[in-house]
């Protein structure tokens, strides 16, 4: 059996894990190779403190080279280890990163399942609103634009009294997106103008120049084809500035 770790190595790790993806991405693919060995030797009870972000460090290095499953068996060992617990953060934090890592292999419902569950168990709004977020984002995929825009709305409603004029502005985009897929260009338009307010007051050019591009859409869809080449010249102006 590999020799157990001594507190001050544990104190360098948690150290490297706390700025690991700003390394070289050399640093950080041996880094990694030293985490798996110690959780495959053993060499760390998983009653410390730093095991619960060495596993999820794991998940996320492997889930951002596209190793879907490899991440997944580090995502299955912290939900594990949350359950065993009783940790109820880490828990969630399990929950959310599998659903990521199903949805990117296609297991649409399954990802539904566990944001669900994380929506009956927290009180949190930005978690309940990254939920939202997701669950949107599947309905869409799958062409349900009707349960995408519940979704919307509730994003919506939770952050009408944010400052965060980008994530509302966002909502009102996708919103008036599904209206478009369901041939409901008018009411498009109405939320395409709400999301070129927030952007305005946001001062972000780029979500500008995209909602021009998705007026003019809508203008085109309306048969206003003179107002649709006013926006896209609008778009394109924002676009090479």
């Amino acid at each position: 059996m590999a020799e157990k770790l001594s507190a001050e190595m544990i104190s360098e790790i948690q150290s490297t894990i706390d700025n690991l993806f700003s390394l070289e991405q050399s640093k950080i693919d041996e880094f990694c190779r030293r985490l798996e060995y110690i959780v495959s030797f053993n060499q760390l009870d998983d009653s410390e403190p730093v095991y619960k972000y060495i596993i999820l460090t794991l998940a996320q290095y492997h889930g951002m080279a596209h190793r879907l499953d490899k991440s997944l068996v580090y995502i299955e060992k912290a939900y594990d280890l949350a359950i065993r617990t009783n940790d109820k953060a880490l828990e969630l934090r399990a929950r959310n990163n599998r659903a990521i890592v199903q949805f990117e292999m296609g297991e649409m419902y399954k990802a539904v399942e566990d944001w669900n569950v994380i929506l009956t168990e927290t009180e949190n709004k930005g978690i309940r609103i990254s939920c939202y977020q997701n669950l949107s984002t599947v309905y869409t995929y799958i062409g349900q634009h009707d349960k995408a825009m519940d979704y919307l709305y509730r994003i919506i409603h939770d952050l009408q009294d944010s400052s965060d004029h980008n994530s509302l502005g966002d909502a009102y985009n996708n919103l008036a997106n599904a209206y478009r897929s369901l041939d409901h260009p008018q009411e498009a338009l109405e939320h395409y103008r709400k999301a070129l307010e927030l952007f305005t007051i946001a001062d972000n050019r780029q979500r500008i120049a995209m909602i021009n591009s998705n007026i003019c859409l809508a203008h085109i869809d309306l048969k206003d084809f003179e107002t649709a080449h006013e926006c896209a010249l609008n778009a394109l102006a924002l676009t090479n500035k």
